[in-house]
């Protein structure tokens, strides 16, 4: 005769024994993230004592560097790279051809092509000296006179500069209201164009030529 009550069903066996491994697992891993969590913030507050100042600009003439613990500053400056020109001066004084070739009319064409090339004249005047080579002469009480001589005797095919206080000049003998270089135009650049006396060839046409007056 069997006691078993009729419908009586039978309890599933008890599942602690299995799921305790697992809860010792994610307890271990919580621990092991805590402790690394722990380690970056202790790190984090040491390394916030050293500071460094960035100049996002690059426009600081110089740059710092300050030791710990101590309450001075060093400050070092940067190298800077020169300021460069290129030579080139034709402002600051007006510039005077005069006539001391043998030709007619040539100080006049000289003038014209100077202006051309941006530089300031006054009006062009007849030598009371005869000059083989063209040579600059220039105020030397001027500062502002030898940089642009220098260039016009450079443009010149580089002929002779002088600094000098007597200007051969027949109509005042001395320089020009607002002009404090000069050329002396000789028989070796009389009646060259700017072209010719630097070696640069042309082409084209050529008209011919005018009377002088």
């Amino acid at each position: 005769m069997s006691y078993d009550s009729p419908g009586r069903t039978t309890r599933p066996p008890s599942r602690s024994s299995s799921s305790a491994p697992m809860g010792s697992t994610v307890a271990i891993v919580v621990t092991a993230i805590a402790v690394l969590l722990a380690f970056f913030i202790l790190r984090k507050v040491n390394d916030s004592g050293e500071t460094s100042t960035i100049d996002p600009g690059g426009t600081s003439a110089t740059t710092a560097a300050t030791v710990p613990g101590d309450t001075s500053q060093t400050t070092i400056p940067l190298a800077t790279t020169p300021a460069t020109t290129s030579g080139i001066v034709k402002v600051g004084t007006s510039v005077q051809v005069i006539n001391c070739s043998n030709q007619n009319g040539v100080a006049r064409n000289m003038s014209n092509a100077l202006a051309a090339e941006g530089f300031t004249m006054v009006e062009p005047d007849s030598g009371t000296i005869d000059l083989p080579v063209t040579k600059v002469i220039y105020n030397p009480d001027d500062p502002l006179a030898l940089p642009v001589a220098q260039t016009v005797a450079l443009l010149l095919g580089n002929v002779t500069l002088e600094a000098s206080g007597v200007v051969p000049s027949e109509l005042l003998g001395t320089w020009a209201p607002g002009s404090n270089v000069a050329v002396l135009l000789g028989d070796d650049l009389a009646g060259k164009t700017l072209a010719q006396i630097q070696g640069i060839e042309t082409t084209g046409t050529t008209a011919a030529p005018t009377s002088a007056p």
